[in-house]
């Protein structure tokens, strides 16, 4: 195909799900560890979601590349099907006589193998792809088919992966009680742009190319815009754009050839040409003009010739008397009592400028002026003193659907673990992290340094560095020169929903300036994901 003409060792944007290709996002990792926590320590159901395209069947099996030989896995990908015949499939893979017996002899069977498994210190893992499809009748009966388990762990673990309509399933009253059994919950969301420009990156390094090499900076641009940050619409666009790059003879994809692609691909009208300049979304429009068609334009010229005249008209008349005005204007040496009967009219026209506007009510002004001191991390540092600086916060209105993440999304155009805690340090009040009731008032701190830093009682300090889902994402700390001699501490935070979070620590500091330049050097290496 395009290979050979670009020098390409193979195909970087197949949308085959190789996991050679796989690139991590922080949701990417969380979703990936939380699978294989969730098996390895027997938690029984664990839920991934995500749109589709983002890869989370790539996810899995990479996860079937890194999983223990004492891990037995049946993939289910196909799920448009009752219960019976997943749990037939099931014991097929698992090499046990099913015959064309019952539903109830089918289940016997699957906890006979169970019971057996345990005696050999075995595990056994059922992934579940396209999750959402599953009726509500399978879903509980898979609840209690997980019904068999020891005091301490599940003898099957369960991984459900889909799209957001698994949520939504899970979220139902009929499944309340699978809801309450899953023991880890993760969401893989799409690429930022600044991801999508690494990702593509990323997939031509993968085979002995670049994106300098062969696309412009507005290609790029324009593949990130229109992608969405979905790792498999990015894999179609810039397929599509090598094909159509090496029929034309082109070394290089320009925004041109990104345009037809996405005409192509319905993406855009049929009749709206792009300009291929850094401002790609400024926009040509072609139609051809017919009769019908200039009879409006004509009546807006005739009504747009008439207002000009009219404004001329009604200059001309102004500044007639603001001449006469200024001829009939008293001298100083006007009499003081025509000078006082020409107060009131002056104090009149004076009230018309704009300086002497009214203020707009409290509730008009901007929030995000509002000053506050930046919380305590816990209820644990309550003996803290008051932080020297304030922070100014932003109280939103919560829009239908909306969690701590997607918050972040929208007001930093960031989304991490980090951030959210952050937005619930100063939303004490919420105690689930995906859940924000919608009209709720919630405050949006602006991201500042300062706030990092969290005074102790012996006038020491400590730097907050991140929150993760696993705490084993704190180890790049602990390894980092910059925090040589400081001690790391990940300490967890356990939420209404059973999530824990882990908060990454660093003291002690003997001052804030000295804590202020840790900050700004691990900023500087991107090790502070408060920023990009």
């Amino acid at each position: 195909m395009y290979n050979d003409f670009y020098g390409f060792s193979e195909q970087p944007f197949n949308v085959t799900p190789n996991p050679r290709f796989l690139f991590y996002t922080e949701s990417h990792r969380e979703a990936l560890a939380s699978m294989a926590y969730g098996i390895n320590e027997r938690k029984g159901f664990v839920s991934i979601t995500g749109e589709t395209g983002t890869g989370k069947t790539t996810l899995i099996r990479q996860l079937l590349d890194e999983l223990d030989s004492n891990v037995k896995v049946v993939f289910i990908s196909q799920t448009k099907v009752t219960f019976e015949q997943l749990l037939r499939g099931v014991l097929h893979e698992l090499e046990m006589p099913i015959g064309y017996q019952d539903k109830s002899f089918l289940i016997r069977q699957f906890n006979h193998y169970l019971i057996e498994r345990l005696g050999q210190d075995k595990n056994l893992a059922i992934i579940i792809d396209e999750a959402q499809n599953l009726s509500i009748e399978a879903m509980e009966d898979f609840r209690l088919l997980s019904n068999l388990e020891t005091a301490t762990s599940k003898l099957v673990q369960i991984i459900l992966v889909g799209q957001p309509e698994l949520e939504d399933k899970l979220n139902s009253n009929e499944l309340r009680q699978l809801k309450q059994r899953i023991a880890v919950r993760r969401r893989i969301l799409p690429l930022r742009e600044e991801d999508c420009r690494r990702y593509i990156e990323h997939r031509l390094k993968m085979v002995g190319s670049s994106a300098s090499q062969v696309f412009t900076p507005e290609a790029v641009s324009m593949i990130c815009h229109y992608g969405k940050g979905i790792p498999r619409v990015i894999n179609i666009l810039c397929d599509n754009a090598f094909l159509i790059g090496r029929d034309r003879g082109k070394k290089k994809i320009n925004a041109l050839i990104i345009q037809e692609v996405l005409r192509h691909m319905e993406a855009l009208p049929e009749r709206e040409l792009t300009v291929e300049d850094p401002g790609y979304k400024k926009r040509i429009r072609t139609k051809s003009l017919r009769l019908k068609d200039l009879l409006p334009r004509f009546s807006y010229v005739t009504i747009a010739l008439f207002c000009l005249a009219l404004v001329i008209l009604l200059g001309s008349e102004y500044l007639l008397n603001m001449k006469k005005n200024l001829e009939l204007k008293p001298s100083a040496q006007q009499p003081a009592d025509e000078q006082k009967a020409a107060a009131p009219a002056a104090e009149s026209e004076s009230s018309l400028t704009p300086a002497a506007a009214p203020t707009p009510a409290a509730e008009e002004r901007p929030a995000d002026l509002k000053p506050i001191s930046p919380p305590p991390l816990s209820p644990a540092t309550q003996t803290q003193p008051k932080p020297e600086v304030e922070i100014r916060v932003n109280t939103v209105i919560v829009e239908e659907n909306a969690t701590i993440r997607s918050l972040a999304q929208k007001y930093y155009d960031l989304s991490n673990t980090t951030l959210a805690d952050y937005i619930l340090r100063f939303n004490p009040e919420i105690t689930n992290p995906d859940l924000v009731k919608a009209n709720e008032k919630i405050n949006i701190p602006e991201v500042a340094e300062e706030a990092l830093i969290i005074q102790d009682p012996d006038d020491t300090y400590k730097v907050h560095l991140a929150t993760f889902l696993q705490p084993e994402f704190a180890e790049k700390y602990k390894n980092e020169p910059i925090l040589q001699g400081k001690k790391i501490e990940v300490i967890p935070r356990k939420f209404s929903t059973g999530q824990t979070w882990y908060r990454v620590m660093a003291g002690q500091f003997s001052s804030r300036e000295e804590s202020l330049k840790t900050i700004q050097a691990l900023k500087g290496k991107g090790l502070l994901p408060y920023f990009r």
